[in-house]
């Protein structure tokens, strides 16, 4: 479970990759609306640079 900014998730999932040794993740967010989730993927899409 990753928590925190979108620059601390992508540090998180970077270092899971890694330690995973995988080429791709797939990722599921929780929220408490469909507003909120999507706003949750902007954010991991920001600190991507997608």
């Amino acid at each position: 479970t990753a928590v925190g900014t979108g620059d601390q998730v992508r540090d998180y999932l970077e270092g899971f990759r890694e330690t995973a040794q995988a080429d791709e993740l797939m990722i599921s967010l929780q929220g408490t609306s469909e507003a909120e989730t999507t706003r949750g993927m902007e954010i991991l899409a920001e600190a991507w640079g997608l």
